[in-house]
């Protein structure tokens, strides 16, 4: 689907222009085919920024240091069991360019799901797209308030995933996301290493 932003009185409202067609996008799935991703499992994921511009922020000290839509994303990341109480969040790292984190799907569904009258399970893409949409309409309304002149679209489109198979693969790659900062100098190449990585069988 193409998404249609338009202001009124403020407000965003978001539109379904157009229905998705492979045949004239070309856009192939990067899911793992016929998994279940409201599985009561961990998950790896990565989300990039547009055309990876460092718009989230800088590395200083080998830490992070948030801008505005850094900030945004943090806070909207942090409140997202609020939305999803399906949910537990673990390690993550917000970098100038991408967006590393671990989130645990419980399997257990409360009545108290903002999703309860829709669907009984949000699958990992429904939680993920709900962030993204929450911190782009939070970034939108920032950015038209102030009068600024810039463009709207924080996100590169989709994100990658992987299933956490085993502890020790837990424990790589809470290290990986905690330690990521210190490798920022040579981050595209292990970035690009890395999304190869998450998107291959995960039955290998």
């Amino acid at each position: 689907m193409i998404l249609f932003v338009q202001s009124q009185n403020g407000q965003v409202t978001i539109r379904f222009k157009m229905k998705f067609n492979p045949k004239i996008h070309h856009r192939n799935s990067i899911r793992l085919k016929d998994f279940d991703y409201s599985s009561q499992e961990y998950y790896f994921i990565t989300i990039c920024a547009r055309n990876r511009e460092c718009i989230f922020g800088e590395i200083i000290d080998n830490q992070p240091k948030l801008i505005q839509l850094g900030q945004i994303i943090k806070h909207e990341w942090l409140a997202l069991p609020r939305r999803f109480p399906q949910i537990e969040l673990d390690e993550y790292i917000i970098m100038p360019n991408h967006f590393h984190a671990i989130i645990q799907i419980l399997g257990v569904f409360s009545s108290a799901s903002v999703w309860a009258d829709v669907k009984p399970a949000p699958t990992l893409g429904d939680i993920i797209c709900a962030f993204k949409l929450v911190v782009f309409k939070r970034y939108y309304d920032l950015i038209r308030q102030n009068n600024v002149d810039e463009i709207a679209k924080c996100w590169q489109r989709n994100y990658w995933e992987r299933i956490i198979r085993d502890n020790q693969e837990f424990i790589n790659i809470q290290h990986y996301i905690a330690t990521n900062p210190e490798r920022w100098s040579e981050d595209s190449d292990n970035l690009d290493r890395l999304l190869i990585r998450m998107t291959e069988r995960h039955d290998a």
